[in-house]
């Protein structure tokens, strides 16, 4: 049963199965504030967007950087090193990108057509959670939090320039006497890629105030860094983060609400937010919903938001369409996990889940609309691997593999690819070891 905005954290249990009551649809008015939205014209537009506030990628903030609490080794000291592992690609082209850190240090790694990844510390960063990052022209963008300071941090790459020293991203530039004032979070994020020709990247995150806060990236800068979601007047919020995912020009932010209620909103180029939408039957927790986009499908869905059934764990999916949202779908009786989940798009509409499960342990299923059932029944990523350090990553194919996922294990960070349906044995990435987050992305 779902419980009205305010109400505590419910306690979880596991009943036989899932109770839904379709009847109970989440009401949006009791997750967002009152309704008043402003015209958010400059969204996406490129002839509407002003220039953005940029940075120097070595600048910091007066203070902001943080050595760290010391309850954490470092990631291992290699400028610029290749690691010495068996190559992901051995044949085809394409670039494989990694982010990880811990609450001390962070660390980035890049594969080329082949070859072995060279790593590369990032000085002077760390990280409270794990860090997103996609791939962006040409090259990669990356964000996260930082330990102490909570200030979002932001690191890009370029085939000719490398990675760029991290840099907090501006929510209120230096005016007269007063410093800039970084963006804060102490969660992760999520950046998905929009507008005209790719040009925007879009980050959403959450907020001191459990709301949620969008940004946009472009031609090398932020700014401003505190625009809200449904806006200023309405601005959603939820206690826990949201997640994004991007269409065109049409930006789709899901999240969990106060209520219990699973909503989703969303904006597009010239136009103002929707304003949030519950899904009806869904009931969630506190457990952050994942969303991503199809790269085509044959039912007409566009998006793919999945979700943690508020008292069971069972893992749920809502496809979008020209119609609307789906009724949940359940993933199967033996998917369950209390920590978000990893998407990626498959050729021809379907998508893969990569998760940790209630044991810690790494599984995988893939969907289709067209199949029956629509998900494939969970299995081990690695049979006989240990637990994983956080949740996995995935990203979309390269080196002519359907998708690529890395996991944290206790020796390094493993790299797995997936091809017809069947996970590869994993190579392992030792010099990327101690690290607590890691995340991939790749570039065809």
């Amino acid at each position: 049963m779902l419980c009205v905005a305010g109400c505590s954290s419910p306690t979880r249990a596991t009943p036989l199965g899932p109770t839904f009551d379709a009847t109970l649809a989440p009401d949006a008015a009791t997750d967002h504030l009152p309704d008043a939205r402003p015209s958010f014209d400059a969204i996406v537009d490129a002839a509407a967007v002003d220039a953005p506030r940029t940075m120097d990628a070595h600048a910091s903030l007066d203070g902001a950087r943080d050595a760290g609490d010391g309850s954490e080794p470092s990631a291992r000291d290699a400028s610029d090193a290749s690691d010495a592992s068996t190559s992901v690609c051995p044949s085809g082209t394409g670039t494989l990108a990694l982010l990880g850190g811990n609450t001390t240090s962070a660390v980035a790694a890049v594969s080329t057509n082949g070859s072995p990844f060279k790593v590369s510390p990032l000085a002077g960063a760390s990280m409270l959670a794990a860090p997103a990052m996609l791939a962006f022209g040409g090259g990669f963008l990356g964000v996260f939090p930082r330990t102490g300071s909570d200030a979002l941090d932001w690191t890009s790459y370029g085939a000719s320039s490398g990675w760029s020293a991290p840099a907090p991203i501006v929510a209120a530039p230096a005016r007269d006497a007063m410093a800039a004032v970084a963006a804060t979070t102490t969660a992760t994020v999520s950046l998905a890629v929009l507008g005209p020709s790719a040009s925007f990247a879009s980050l959403v995150y959450y907020g001191s105030t459990s709301t949620f806060l969008r940004d946009l990236y472009s031609a090398g800068g932020w700014g401003p860094g505190t625009d809200a979601v449904d806006g200023t007047a309405s601005q959603d919020f939820g206690p826990s983060p949201a997640t994004s995912a991007a269409v065109g020009s049409t930006l789709y932010v899901a999240y969990d609400g106060a209520n219990n209620g699973l909503y989703v909103d969303s904006v597009t180029s010239g136009g103002s937010w929707t304003g949030a939408s519950g899904i009806t039957g869904a009931g969630v927790g506190e457990v952050p919903p994942s969303l991503v986009a199809l790269t085509s499908s044959a039912s007409g869905a566009d998006v793919l938001l999945v979700y943690e059934q508020q008292t069971t764990n069972f893992l749920y999916s809502v496809a979008h369409t020209a119609a609307g949202w789906s009724m949940p779908l359940q993933v199967s009786t033996t998917a369950l996990a209390t920590t978000q989940v990893a998407l990626a798009p498959l050729a021809g509409g379907g998508v893969v889940m990569v998760y940790e499960g209630t044991n810690g342990l790494p599984y995988s299923a893939v969907y289709s609309a067209t199949a029956s059932p629509a998900w494939t029944a969970p299995v081990e990523v690695i049979p006989g691997s240990s637990p994983v350090g956080s949740p996995p990553s995935v990203a979309a194919g390269t080196c002519g593999f359907d998708a690529v996922a890395a996991l944290v294990q206790p020796a390094g960070v493993a790299v797995v690819t997936l091809s017809g349906g069947t996970w590869s044995s994993p190579t392992m990435l030792p010099a990327l070891g101690e690290l607590t987050y890691a995340t991939i992305a790749t570039i065809q």
